[in-house]
């Protein structure tokens, strides 16, 4: 159709006379009795009632397919294609699809690796020696009979019970001289009468802050496996004096985050308290920034005080308030991956794969030449 109707008699002229145009439909009779009717005034005047009608049904189903494509996306978002969290997918998960490239090697581990079989130990903690008494065949009495060999096996596990109570005795002395009573001093850190020990308060904060188990969970694995009820006020002060020891530590990372040729900085909701809250990361492959905080903008940011000391690379998901900051900016491919998937997956679009393809093709030659020592990828490639 051409992109404006022809002019003609009555195109900018439409008489009270002419008969317009009926809407819906327009049968070959109707539109022969019309043109009977009004003639070719009438017909232009037709025409042009008819384009319009055309001009805005095109328009109309334009937009309606913009929003089928929309719900269709929303329909087909998962953790795959989206940023949406693992939990959302409920009972549909998606089947997982391996992106890896064959490599031409065979499974396993690779010829002189060392493995990580359980080795022998050249001074187990026990012995048990296991006796032949008498001979399996015949039955006679081997008590007396010296072994030939000895058959070793070992056996890797943990005491029982685990948990040791030292009881620390300071003496008081009265001095025969003076009278005067004298204490003995306690070890650092010996303040209560009863209390749990550095390598018990160590062992709860590596769980509960690195391998993120529950508080509540902690309290039921001492109950449950070595039947020690844990105290929940003395736990949390012995924490926070953990804190306060990893506090030079925890700057060290800030400070050396801030001059980092490039990281990666992310954000995610939480529930704290009922409340939701924020969790802030700055990362390298070798460090990692954890930062919570009540808000999730700028004021967090600025609090967890890395960003605006940036002066390298920062790469992040395109979130305007990242772009704030000063250095340099990259958008993450994690984020392009789902978007590339999306685009394949829920709207059909054939060049998303192929694309995605090449990013995935471009790491992959870029990590060997890193592997190889090269700054650059080759030319070749």
């Amino acid at each position: 159709m051409p992109a404006n109707p022809p002019e003609g008699p009555g195109s900018d002229d439409r008489s009270p006379d002419v008969v317009a145009a009926p809407l819906g439909p327009l049968s070959r009779e109707q539109f022969a009795a019309i043109a009977q009717e009004s003639g070719l005034k009438g017909l232009y005047a037709l025409f042009q009632t008819l384009w319009d009608q055309n001009q805005a049904l095109q328009a109309r189903v334009a937009t309606l397919q913009a929003e089928v494509a929309q719900l269709r996306q929303q329909l087909g978002q998962n953790s795959r294609n989206s940023s949406k969290p693992p939990a959302s997918d409920g009972y549909q998960k998606p089947a997982p699809k391996s992106r890896r490239q064959r490599s031409g090697r065979k499974p396993g581990r690779s010829p002189g690796h060392p493995g990580s079989t359980l080795r022998f130990r050249a001074d187990p903690d026990q012995q048990i020696r296991h006796s032949v008494r008498i001979c399996g065949r015949c039955g006679e009495d081997l008590v007396d009979t010296p072994p030939t060999s000895v058959e070793r096996r070992q056996v890797i596990d943990l005491p029982n019970p685990p948990v040791i109570v030292i009881e620390h005795q300071g003496e008081v002395k009265a001095c025969p001289h003076c009278g005067a009573r004298t204490r003995a001093q306690f070890p650092e850190g010996v303040r209560a009468p009863v209390q749990y020990g550095p390598n018990i308060l160590t062992l709860i904060a590596y769980w509960h802050y690195y391998q993120l188990i529950p508080f509540a969970r902690v309290r039921e694995l001492l109950r449950d496996v070595w039947d020690l009820p844990l105290s929940t006020g003395p736990v949390l002060r012995g924490l926070r004096l953990v804190a306060t020891r990893l506090e030079p530590v925890m700057e060290s990372v800030r400070r050396a985050l801030q001059s980092a040729p490039v990281v990666n900085t992310d954000e995610t909701g939480i529930r704290v308290e009922g409340h939701l809250a924020w969790f802030h990361t700055v990362s390298t492959p070798r460090l990692t920034f954890l930062f919570a905080h009540a808000r999730r903008g700028r004021a967090a940011v600025d609090a967890m005080d890395i960003l605006p000391h940036r002066t390298g690379t920062t790469i992040h998901d395109g979130w305007a308030t990242y772009r704030e900051y000063p250095g340099h900016h990259g958008l993450g491919n994690a984020h392009h991956d789902r978007e590339l998937t999306a685009a394949e997956e829920a709207t059909h679009q054939d060049w998303a794969a192929s694309l995605r393809h090449l990013l995935s093709t471009m790491k992959t030659a870029a990590d060997t030449a890193r592997q190889a020592g090269a700054d650059t990828v080759s030319p070749a490639i």
